[in-house]
């Protein structure tokens, strides 16, 4: 299980990221909220750029665990 706050990015073969975030007090809203997390905001934004210019398509899924 994740700590508190922690975040963990898992990368699967076919090219999709799950990003989930497991906090107590975690509101829906902060959990569709990636500007919360600059880092992987900013991650995701050049990675859809890169991807976007060698034509290969990106799923983002969030998680939550309760």
């Amino acid at each position: 299980m994740l700590s508190k706050n922690e975040i963990q990015v898992r990368i699967d073969e076919h090219a999709s990221e799950k990003i989930s975030l497991q906090d107590e007090e975690f509101s829906l809203q902060n959990s569709k909220n990636l500007t919360a997390i600059p880092e992987i905001t900013t991650e995701i934004t050049n990675r859809e750029k890169r991807e976007e210019e060698e034509g290969s398509v990106w799923c983002y899924q969030k998680e939550k665990y309760v």
